[in-house]
């Protein structure tokens, strides 16, 4: 999957040269990810200037269902990506997650955190799926190395925030960024992927109202100082497909509830997240199969068990 990037949307005529060092950064840090582990992070290959077009080509690993974005809005319409597929992308995005707060992983107890990371725009858009359903996390032209920046300790709630230079997308802006003057966090982080956790299962957009992207002003008054953002989310959505989270089972919409928590200390980190999705695929594997069985008028055929196999059933746990 490439991405194409034209002059006018990156400013490149005003100043070339801070353009190239944000690319270079941007496939720096992609590259270092991706090499930590490769299976939940996109490659990046590199990229190039077209003179003759004036613009950037980013070239990205082959991920052939395009982002997951387009993936959600292709299944509105069909429901063809059954329940036990979608909790396994949100595992896999959950992991992705996981690689960059946490580093390289040394031990079955232990991180070697000397070099993490905050993506600062986490959405559907910027997952991109492989032909077999892998989700892998890409578009790392907010992230910011720990290392590399100034970070700010909160006294108070004993986060660590840094401030972006890119912002991310504000339907996925959590609520103390808007308010901190875009100091960014692993919270903020887990709270833009509880939107796409959102997405994964409902099939909606977010802040998307009769087919109308709400401005940043109305998203911002919709999250800032709101005591349960999910519901919220919900009500704008409750006709959108019969797809309102309501319908997650409970177990499921507990884990969203906390990833989009209005308090960022009460959210879970991106460690624990993958914990909790890993219990959310036990379990729901568990319901998926005695339903399947329940229905079962005769012995699977090798094309349903093959199918069965490859929807999602959980595994061991590894990094």
């Amino acid at each position: 999957m490439g991405e194409h990037l034209e002059d006018d949307d990156i400013g490149l005529q005003q100043n070339p040269g801070a353009i190239f060092n944000d690319i270079n950064n941007e496939a720096q840090t992609q590259h270092y990810y991706s090499t930590v582990n490769a299976k939940y992070v996109c490659k990046m290959r590199g990229w190039t200037f077209d003179p003759q077009a004036c613009s950037i080509l980013v070239v990205m690993e082959l991920c052939e269902l395009g982002s997951l974005r387009r993936v959600i809005a292709w299944d509105a319409g069909h429901r063809r990506v059954k329940g036990p597929r979608r909790i396994a992308m949100m595992v896999q995005g959950a992991k992705a997650l996981r690689v960059l707060h946490f580093g390289i992983w040394k031990t079955s107890d232990s991180f070697e955190r000397n070099d993490t990371c905050i993506h600062g725009d986490i959405k559907a858009d910027n997952f991109l799926v492989t032909a077999d359903y892998r989700v892998k996390l890409s578009d790392f032209g907010s992230a910011l190395r720990k290392r590399q920046s100034r970070v700010k300790k909160d006294v108070e709630s004993g986060l660590t925030t840094v401030q972006l230079k890119n912002k991310g997308t504000y339907e996925y802006t959590a609520p103390e960024v808007h308010r901190s003057k875009d100091q960014y966090s692993e919270a903020s982080d887990v709270y833009a992927f509880g939107i796409v956790l959102w997405e994964i299962w409902t099939g909606g957009e977010p802040w998307v109202i009769n087919s109308t992207r709400s401005s940043e002003a109305y998203v911002i008054g919709q999250v800032v100082g709101c005591s349960d953002i999910l519901l919220n989310l919900d009500e704008h959505h409750v006709n959108f497909n019969g797809g309102a989270s309501a319908k997650m089972p409970s177990y499921l919409r507990t884990v969203v509830q906390s990833c989009v928590n209005p308090d960022p200390v009460a959210r879970p980190s991106s460690h624990d997240l993958v914990r909790l999705l890993l219990e959310v695929q036990r379990r729901f594997w568990a319901e998926w199969v005695r339903e399947q069985e329940g229905r079962a008028a005769k012995p699977q055929s090798a094309a349903d068990a093959l199918n069965m196999a490859m929807l999602g059933e959980p595994g061991a746990e590894h990094w």
